[in-house]
């Protein structure tokens, strides 16, 4: 019998889980199998992953050495400079061009790059032998110190302009058969052809390069500045987060499986709807998003809050200077591990990561990946790999071992070589840091955004207009 003083106590029920441990099981060798199947050693050369490998290399060699003709007449550290951010000098990029082409003609059946491969080879001292009755006997023909009939000649070179798109190849192979035969005139036209084209692009390389130094000498100002004041905490978000490690894990593995899940379902489904599969990486961000918010909510948390994007009006321009601080930090750390990876002779693909839909999409499209590159990827990256991965571990272990592990899994997750994996494991890690400092979001995913349209429009700028 309960005594007048005794009041009873009622067990509350306990909390149903809110995601399925199988489910999550599920997600989790589902995400592991995709993984192998982007990662996996079988699935060829990175040549495989471009529609049009001959024209991008096509495109990429011959501006590189446009760009170079033109350099020759400026001053000695600007080519100093250039060769340090390019990976080496007139002769290593000679030496690299000749590489990237033997292994092209080797996997993919194209006329014009066994002749630009022809002609790699004779500007290195080593042009093919005369009578192959193919095109690379044009350039046989003009290395050769036997004498060449002009017309012959003439009726190469006009072969060549009816047949060959106009670049440093072509020219350098007209230049050289005009001199042959003492076509002063031709001959300086073609030569004229390449520093015009050389001098475009520097001037654009010039503007490039000017621009990402006023961003590292901005952030410089801004740490000197940040030194004395310190950086500022923008946001609120909880770190830890308040959601345990189980429940994070399941976030990020059902997130992850989204990410990777629906853009393999459709290069499979619909393998040869180009502009579909472009589009398909907006899809491809919404699981995690959506996953997020209505676990948030079922908490009775807000997903604005949790992430630290609710900031004061007076915050903005903190805000924007933390953002500055960590583009100018990665860009300076980014040319620095260019130049150790090139100083110790490891080399990427050429193929590596190359947007190839920035070289031949229609403007429209490239519009369509530019807005997905520059404003949803930050956010569903930053989302998944500083919000909800790096806040898991940030429940079992400390800011700087959190910040380190999960910089690795978003730089594998690129699924880039070394040097592009350094590059990006570096940027997770300034972003993971500053999501630590900052106790927002927002810094990271403006910084990730501005990393991203500097390289979009490197890539426009100087190999597509």
């Amino acid at each position: 019998m309960i005594g007048a003083d005794e009041i009873p106590t009622l067990e509350s029920p306990p909390r149903r889980r809110y995601f399925s441990p199988w489910f999550t099981v599920l997600c989790t060798l589902l995400a592991v199998g995709l993984i192998v199947v982007y990662a996996a050693p079988w699935r060829g050369s990175p040549l495989d992953s471009l529609d049009r490998p001959a024209e991008a290399l096509e495109r990429l060699v011959s501006r590189d050495l446009d760009l170079r003709e033109a350099l020759h007449g400026t001053s000695s550290w600007e080519q100093w400079v250039y060769g340090l951010l390019s990976g080496g000098d007139d002769s290593d990029s000679m030496e690299e061009a000749l590489r990237w082409y033997e292994e092209l003609v080797e996997a993919v059946e194209s006329a014009p790059a066994e002749v630009y491969y022809a002609l790699l080879k004779a500007e290195a001292g080593d042009p093919p032998a005369r009578g192959s009755e193919t095109e690379t006997d044009w350039v046989a023909l003009a290395y050769s110190p036997e004498p060449l009939d002009p017309e012959d000649a003439r009726a190469i070179i006009a072969r060549v302009r009816a047949e060959f798109p106009q670049n440093w190849f072509t020219d350098r192979l007209v230049q050289r058969l005009a001199d042959k035969i003492g076509d002063s005139a031709t001959a300086a036209q073609a030569g004229a052809a390449i520093l015009a084209r050389g001098r475009s692009l520097l001037v654009r390389w010039r503007g490039l390069s000017a621009a990402e130094v006023a961003l590292v000498l901005g952030a410089l100002l801004l740490l000197l500045r940040a030194r004395r004041r310190g950086l500022p905490v923008l946001g609120a978000a909880p770190l830890p987060p308040s959601w345990g490690l189980a429940d994070g894990y399941a976030l990020v593995v059902r997130g992850m499986l989204g990410l990777l899940g629906l853009t393999l379902a459709v290069v499979v489904l619909v393998p040869d709807a180009r502009t579909f599969i472009r589009l398909a990486s907006f899809l491809a961000g919404v699981p995690v998003l959506v996953w997020t918010i209505l676990y948030l909510r079922a908490r009775g948390e807000s997903f604005s809050d949790t992430f630290g994007f609710d900031l004061a009006p007076r915050a903005i321009g903190p805000m924007l200077a933390f953002a500055l601080i960590l583009v100018g930090v990665g860009g300076a750390a980014e040319s620095g591990i260019g130049s150790i990876v090139s100083a110790l002779g490891i080399e990427s693909h050429w193929a590596d990561g190359l947007p190839e839909e920035l070289l031949w999409d229609p403007p429209w499209l490239i519009v369509v990946g530019v807005l997905d590159t520059v404003v949803w990827t930050p956010l569903v990256e930053e989302l998944t790999f500083r919000g909800l991965l790096y806040g898991t571990l940030r429940t079992v272990t400390g800011g700087p071992l959190a910040a380190v592990a999960s910089g690795c899994l978003f730089a594998a997750a690129h699924g880039y070589g070394l040097a592009g994996f350094a590059s990006v494991f570096v940027s997770g890690i300034l972003w993971a840091l500053a999501y630590e400092k900052s106790r927002s979001l927002l810094p990271g995913i403006i910084a990730h955004a501005v990393n991203n349209l500097s390289v979009t429009l490197t890539y426009l700028v100087l190999l597509r207009l």
